[in-house]
């Protein structure tokens, strides 16, 4: 759903940001420059652009508005708006995402942090087109097969759902079907450790969306704040968008229902993090087991050579001793004396490894022993 040719319309009453717009995205895009919300409109009559740079602060119409008209009309719904502002407030923002625009750029900027803002929105921007295109052709079937399912089947469906999911992207896909199904609109954050998931059905990480999900999250366990509710939980924030407050039975349902919902997706969650968590754990011991284990050969390894080296050295000198008697002329009892002596050291160095043997049998035990563990620690992982 991408155009052949990226083009850019920026809107601002002010003639110095509009040049400097200009010459941010003139060598990449194709660039058309407005001075008021009135003649941008104008132009989206006969044109379309891949998306859209607005001031909040404009004569006439203010850039909020001027996002809403963009969003409520089916030829230019789909083109992805970013407000610039020189006010940086929550309340701000939320006119923001209100109004359906993709992102907020604070004056003053700087020229790499727009360019990549525009970026980041366009890839954001092209992720979502293909989403809605691959659910285009099930929309309606699902819409029809959902209007007859009452809510407490929804409810049902979508936490038996849940105890099926495994991955973070399938679970927010459980909890968004579950809001489409209620009649609902919103987004999710799932959070794992430093793995940080923000989705609704506009697609991933949009910066906006972010930001108020990031805010959100600080609030009560569940809040509501006129048609927005939030259900809060360790690993898991659920914003509603349009909740039906003209019906507060219903609202009450929806609330009560969704609650269910969120806190078992946030226990399975918890589940799903344990169990990686020991996982790693039991592959570290299994590899430390390994270590030990091999330690334990080299070095049974090593002193079975040390011992045959002795026993063969002390054999040798011996003989050596011996030999060397011959020629030096001493009687035969000095001789004697002398070799006893050296055996008897020779004797008591050998010994020593008598208690090796003792030794090098513990060893062997406890490599034994370890095997047994590390085979069991295997066998858990799998």
């Amino acid at each position: 759903m991408s155009l052949p040719e990226f083009v850019l319309f920026a809107v601002d009453a002010s003639v110095t940001s509009r040049i400097m717009l200009q010459s941010i995205f003139a060598e990449e895009y194709q660039v058309s420059l407005f001075d008021s919300a009135e003649s941008c409109l104008a132009q989206l009559a006969t044109q379309t652009p891949s998306i859209i740079l607005t001031e909040v602060e404009l004569p006439g119409m203010n850039g909020f508005s001027f996002c809403q008209k963009i969003k409520n009309h089916s030829t230019t719904q789909n083109i992805p708006v970013i407000f610039i502002s020189g006010r940086n407030c929550l309340e701000d923002r939320l006119h923001g995402y209100d109004a359906g625009g993709e992102d907020f750029i604070f004056k003053p900027y700087a020229i790499d942090e727009v360019r990549h803002r525009v970026e980041v929105v366009r890839h954001a921007f092209n992720e979502a087109m293909l989403l809605k295109q691959q659910m285009a052709d099930s929309e309606l079937l699902s819409s029809l097969l959902l209007s007859n399912i009452d809510e407490y089947a929804i409810l049902i469906q979508s936490i038996r759902n849940l105890t099926e999911n495994t991955t973070p992207q399938e679970f927010a896909d459980t909890l968004l079907t579950m809001l489409r199904q209620f009649g609902l609109e919103g987004a999710v954050q799932l959070r794992l450790g430093e793995e940080v998931l923000s989705i609704s059905d506009q697609g991933k990480e949009r910066p906006l969306e972010v930001a108020v999900l990031n805010h959100v999250r600080t609030l009560e366990r569940i809040f509501q704040f006129k048609r927005r509710c939030v259900f809060n939980f360790e690993h898991l924030t659920l914003l509603v968008n349009n909740m039906p407050i003209e019906d507060m039975d219903k609202t009450g349902r929806l609330r009560d229902h969704l609650a269910i919902a969120t806190e078992m997706a946030n226990s399975r969650l918890m589940a799903h993090l344990s169990t990686a968590q020991n996982s790693y754990t039991q592959t570290q011991i299994v590899d430390m087991l390994q270590d030990i284990r091999q330690t334990i050969d080299d070095f049974i390894e090593r002193s079975r050579r040390a011992r045959a080296y002795s026993t063969q050295t002390m054999t040798e000198m011996l003989d050596s001793l011996i030999t060397s008697f011959a020629p030096l002329g001493m009687s035969s009892d000095l001789e004697e004396d002398i070799e006893n002596m050296v055996r008897e050291k020779a004797q008591a160095l050998i010994a020593l490894h008598d208690n090796h043997d003792e030794t090098t049998a513990t060893l062997e035990d406890l490599k034994s022993r370890l095997e047994t563990l590390s085979h069991s620690s295997t066998a858990y992982t799998k």
